[in-house]
């Protein structure tokens, strides 16, 4: 699970979860899934997302909650990050 504050951004903004996907050009489905930590938005997505709540990438998925996650839960999720983006595959030497 990918923990991010855009729930939270979003009821600033007095959006919806249809209105942000409209926004966005995804369904709603979409931003519940992302919104729930179940989906990790691509790139453009999160930086579209930070756009419309008026918050940087970092302040959106960076946060106090995920620092509280253990060294290896970050190191995973990182790990996932950089597969996901970069097709980037760790060492396992």
């Amino acid at each position: 699970m990918i923990i991010n504050k855009i729930k939270e951004f979003r009821k600033v903004k007095n959006l919806t979860q249809d209105d942000l996907a409209k926004e966005l050009g995804v369904t709603r489905k979409t931003i519940n899934q992302i919104e729930s930590g179940n989906v990790l938005p691509k790139i453009d997505v999160a930086y579209k997302l930070s756009i419309i709540l008026g918050a940087t990438v970092e302040q959106l998925f960076l946060n106090d909650d995920y620092n509280k996650h253990s060294k290896k839960q970050q190191e995973e999720t990182f790990e996932k990050i950089a597969n996901t983006y970069f097709n980037f595959k760790k060492n396992k030497n």
